[in-house]
């Protein structure tokens, strides 16, 4: 997995956000992929996507091999996603954000990576409770996002044995 996010992590993440950018650019506020989401309290805000799409970066260098630009992406995205309003979002993008950055951390001399992981863990398995993303694709998508951050932690504690 060359100690970076899996691939299948890539392409959910990318899911995602077209997803999200069909939402908002389509006037369409129904869409079966992501569950219940109004237009109301779930909206995505230019924050919101703009952070999303660090993170799309973010993981095309981990996998890339790449970590100091998934390191610089991640920590831009990180405060880009300072201004989206919509809680859902913001955990999505964070958890996601929080686990590019500790993986590149991991990699690089800096940073403290396992606070990173424990973080981003956390907001993805808050995302996966949200009530517009429950039982939907991007609570889904959070849990195996979780489910890869947390084989990514547990390697690395294999690793100082």
């Amino acid at each position: 997995m060359k100690g970076a996010l899996s691939l299948v992590g890539l392409a959910v993440f990318v899911w995602i956000i077209w997803g999200l950018i069909s939402f908002t650019s389509t006037g369409s506020h129904t869409l079966n992929s992501f569950g219940s989401v109004s237009p109301t309290n779930s909206s995505p805000s230019g924050a919101c996507i703009n952070a999303m799409k660090y993170a799309q970066q973010g993981i095309a260098d981990d996998n890339a091999g790449d970590y100091s630009g998934a390191y610089k992406n991640a920590s831009h995205g990180l405060r880009i996603n300072d201004g989206c309003e919509v809680q859902e979002f913001d955990h999505l993008n964070a958890g996601y954000l929080l686990g590019v950055r500790a993986i590149a951390e991991h990699h690089l001399p800096q940073g403290d990576s396992r606070t990173d992981i424990n973080q981003a863990i956390t907001l993805l398995a808050e995302c996966q409770t949200q009530p517009d993303f429950y039982g939907g694709t991007i609570g889904a998508r959070c849990e195996t996002q979780e489910e890869a951050l947390i084989s990514n932690k547990t390697n690395w504690e294999m690793e100082n044995y």
